[in-house]
């Protein structure tokens, strides 16, 4: 497990990133602590899941309908199965009516779902994700889950770019704006 600021990527599983001096490889999953607070615990767990799913459809997935495991980032039908059956609905959109399947996918908890219940349950005993990104303006008031946005980081010139991570849309504002994508129903990111 490690922890990235990546600007495109909640999160993110990466084949044999490391190796030890006796050539034994580990595989990494990543998180990206700037989305904690604005998923939430419910949301950063899924995000978890999402990518160990990756790790499993690497190590443990069948073969797709062409005998292979599919090219690297490439969302297939197995590992959307997977998640499915686990309580996470595969969206491009990251909403309900997206595409199962593709590059730059997102997903949705299924309300009721396996996921949502085993999470709901073991936040009901267990603490959630204490730690946030310290870089993140929090308003002095408690707000709803999904209220907060990563950080902006200080532009150089009076124009900051965001992005929208599952359409790409692409907006110009100045840094300290709260943009989202209605379409994706998304937090735009700075990029």
């Amino acid at each position: 497990m490690t922890l990235t600021r990546h600007p495109r990527a909640l999160g993110y599983f990466c084949a044999g990133a490391f190796q030890d001096r006796d050539g034994a490889v580990a595989h990494e999953i990543s998180m990206n602590p700037s989305w904690f607070e604005a998923q939430g615990d419910d949301g950063s767990f899924s995000t978890l899941v999402h990518e160990m799913v990756h790790l499993w459809r690497h190590v443990h997935g069948k073969a797709n309908r062409k005998g292979g495991k599919g090219s690297g980032g490439y969302h297939d039908v197995v590992w959307a199965d997977r998640m499915e059956l686990l309580g996470l609905m595969p969206s491009k959109s990251g909403s309900p009516g997206g595409s199962r399947t593709g590059y730059s996918m997102s997903h949705y908890i299924i309300e009721g779902g396996r996921f949502d219940l085993a999470c709901h349950e073991w936040l009901l005993t267990a603490p959630g994700i204490d730690w946030r990104d310290a870089r993140i303006e929090r308003p002095s008031a408690p707000t709803e889950r999904g209220a907060a946005e990563p950080p902006a980081l200080s532009p150089k010139n009076t124009r900051t770019r965001f992005v929208c991570l599952t359409c790409e849309v692409k907006a110009w504002s100045r840094a300290s704006a709260k943009l989202a994508c209605v379409d994706c129903n998304i937090p735009l990111v700075v990029r």
